[in-house]
């Protein structure tokens, strides 16, 4: 049988044609069904077959929607059937009807996975039964598909935002992302210049239209291209369908220096504008559009806009679900301003290794297996006892690191708020630390690694900062420290723009970027405002005060932001 897969024009709002396999060995019955079923709903489009091996040949060219299976066929039983069809197609609705049915019939079917359970008895008194059951599982099959989509695309983005350094390495990632999991055809977000023009930040898919529409010094008004309105306008924009120009009608290039261009007094021809770039749409294949601001706390950072041809609509769901990505979108690019800005120029990268058992994430990855490894990349002081630090790990479940806790008496608290892959968690411990030892030292710590039972801790080493005299700060209060690593990396590009920002201090660094850490700015946020004070044992005014002041100063001195 061949693999299950997902139309990419399937509706989850009950609307789009459902593929029936309808399968008696009576051919009169299966016959009469059919019309039936098709004369019932618009939506049914039904085939039959009268045996197994009928509908194994069936089911190794084409996958359909529904399969509806009598009992007892000719050269077996449906049940025979059902778990060759779960293993190639797990979520295949299969509805088993049979003529002699009994409770044994019925739970055996239901614990072999059927879907749904009908007596051709039933049938006789209610004959829409059967139509109603196939529409009524499909549905909820796609609708399930569709949801789980859509949180694979959001964990997806999330993925995106934590691993992105720039804004451009972000929006380029989302735009492959839109085009290569969610099947447009382009995607591009789009950004204003210091001269006012909209120009791609990032593009994917068919980007020669991008390039035509925006071909000339642009600017931010003047066309109904869904993108430049729905910028322009700071709306949302759907266009579903419109007149399908010939595809080898080419817009003239008048035409397109209206589409790209504003006019002196910013009026345009909007019928011969709206003629141009449909037609250069429809020359790319595009055949529904959808474009939305991104913004976030009043700052516009562009539009993102996708464009699908006639194998996936773009309608008001999916416009939803687009803005919902854009209002992420503004977060990761104010969060992508703050991480570039957090970044350091040290000179160089020093990697120390520390195998003392005594060390408490040390001793918490023993708890748990010699296999776990644990990462830590934020340390922040908590008060004259205690630090906190943000963990974590891929090997482990919630519950199992939570058990290892209790054995390591360093360990004052654990709050674990991100339980997919990678688990992450606030960890209260107990002073010392080695990675204190390394900031006492003037270095800057970077992350800690414990892997097979040693803590790896890789640091930026500054300008007066010596790499032995730290060596020896650790050796003299852990067992077994070596330096593993030294890397060079000077950055003249990353210190010039450091300079061109208020410094922060400390304190303000580090309730930053904890709040980074802990999905603060992330939708749903990870923690809460009152939630992170707590772990900092600081009053929630306290931490917004440094919060804002963070942001302010990091905001004033981002020249990109307008």
């Amino acid at each position: 049988m061949c693999p299950e897969s997902t139309p990419t024009n399937e509706r989850s709002n009950g609307t789009g044609d459902i593929q029936v396999l309808l399968i008696d060995d009576d051919e009169t019955w299966a016959r009469t069904q059919r019309r039936v079923l098709e004369r019932q709903s618009d939506r049914l489009d039904v085939e039959t077959a009268h045996s197994l091996t009928e509908t194994r040949q069936s089911l190794a060219s084409t996958t359909p929607d529904c399969l509806v299976c009598d009992y007892q066929l000719g050269d077996g039983t449906a049940l025979e059937l059902l778990p060759e069809v779960r293993e190639s197609h797990p979520e295949l609705p299969f509805i088993l009807v049979t003529g002699r049915g009994s409770e044994a019939t019925a739970s055996e079917a239901i614990s072999n996975d059927v879907t749904e359970y009908v007596r051709k008895s039933t049938l006789r008194e209610r004959s829409a039964l059967l139509g109603r059951r196939i529409e009524s599982v499909v549905d909820s099959v796609r609708t399930e598909r569709a949801l789980a989509h859509e949180r694979r695309s959001k964990e997806a983005l999330l993925e995106m935002i934590t691993t992105s350094v720039t804004r451009e390495e972000l929006a380029g990632d989302i735009c492959r992302h839109l085009v290569d999991e969610r099947q447009y055809a382009c995607s591009w977000i789009g950004v204003h210049d210091s001269e006012g023009a909209i120009v791609p930040l990032a593009s994917a898919g068919e980007t020669g239209y991008v390039t035509q529409v925006l071909d000339g010094d642009t600017e931010i008004s003047g066309s109904s291209e869904p993108a430049l309105v729905s910028f322009d306008e700071n709306t949302s924009v759907l266009v579903s369908s419109y007149e399908d120009a010939s595809a080898t009608d080419t817009p003239d290039a008048a035409g397109l220096e209206a589409v790209s261009n504003r006019t002196n007094d910013g009026n345009i021809d909007s019928e011969n504008d709206r003629a141009q770039w449909e037609r250069l749409a429809s020359k790319h294949g595009f055949h529904s559009i959808g474009a939305v601001p991104i913004e976030h706390d009043q700052i516009r950072f562009g539009v993102l806009a996708v464009y699908a041809t006639d194998s996936r609509q773009v309608d008001e769901r999916e416009i939803a679900f687009i803005s919902e990505y854009a209002d992420t979108i503004g977060y990761a690019l104010q969060a992508t301003n703050w991480r570039e800005t957090l970044l350091t120029s040290d000179t160089a990268h020093v990697e120390f290794t520390i195998g003392d058992r005594e060390i408490p994430l040390v001793a918490l990855s023993r708890a748990l297996s010699d296999s776990t490894t644990l990462e830590m990349t934020t340390v922040i002081p908590r008060n004259e006892t205690e630090v906190l630090c943000v963990v974590s790990t891929s090997d482990s479940s919630k519950e199992e690191l939570l058990d290892a806790v209790s054995t390591v008496d360093a360990i004052r608290s654990i709050d674990v708020y991100k339980t997919n892959d990678p688990l992450r968690c606030g960890v209260i411990i107990e002073k010392p630390i080695p990675e204190l030892t390394v900031a006492e030292h003037g270095a800057h710590f970077e992350r800690t690694s414990i892997v097979d039972g040693q803590a790896n801790i890789l640091i930026h080493l500054g300008e007066n900062t010596s790499a032995k005299r730290i060596e020896t700060g650790l050796g003299d209060g852990y067992r077994n420290v070596s330096m593993t690593m030294v890397q060079t990396n000077p950055s003249e590009e990353a210190s010039e723009r450091g300079n061109d920002h208020t410094p922060l201090t400390d304190r303000q660094q580090q309730v930053l970027k904890l709040a980074f850490q802990l999905g603060y700015f992330e939708r749903p946020r990870g923690k809460n405002a009152e939630e992170i004070a707590t772990m900092l044992d600081i009053s929630r005014s306290t931490f917004t005060q440094h919060l804002r002041a963070a942001q302010r100063k990091i905001l004033e001195g981002t020249n990109e932001v307008k």
